[in-house]
């Protein structure tokens, strides 16, 4: 699933999407392998919390974004939002938080992107173009499998 739709009204759209169940798993798997580590190593406390915190570290690293975007007519303003947990971590809450608004009249065309994604194949993205030249993809994520899957949106 590319994006789930928070909201839909006539001059209001909120898109969602949130980390996909590859990506916890992922988490919970390296985190377990620190855990683990710690739990059945002799080594002294000191080293088993770096085993946990390296573990944690690499983990929430490997976490997929937090992403919104907001299509508001009445503003005319797109607005599309990120949030990813490391960069949370790296700056003691400080950043973390990523935002990108534009004009809707900016916008001239939207287009499905395809992407290589190493080991797992081709990813697809939805990509908006503006004006200037400059274009921008609705997620940092590329969805796996289907070109169907994207073009939905």
């Amino acid at each position: 699933m590319y994006m789930l739709v928070e909201k839909r009204t006539n001059s209001h759209l909120h898109l969602k999407r949130s980390p996909g169940i590859r990506s916890w798993s992922l988490c919970v798997g390296i985190a377990s392998i620190g855990l683990a580590a710690a739990y059945y190593s002799a080594d002294s406390l000191a080293w088993k919390l770096f085993y946990m915190a390296g573990c944690f570290f690499v983990a929430a690293q490997n976490l997929e974004q937090w992403e919104e975007a907001v299509f508001d007519k009445n503003k005319g303003t797109i607005c599309l939002k990120t949030f990813n947990l490391y960069k949370k971590i790296l700056t003691l809450s400080k950043g973390g938080n990523e935002q990108v608004v534009a004009a809707l009249s900016e916008i001239r065309d939207v287009n499905v992107e395809e992407e290589c994604v190493r080991y797992f194949g081709k990813g697809y993205l939805v990509v908006l173009r503006f004006v200037t030249g400059f274009s921008h993809p609705l997620t940092q994520s590329a969805v796996l499998g289907c070109r169907r899957c994207s073009v939905h949106l």
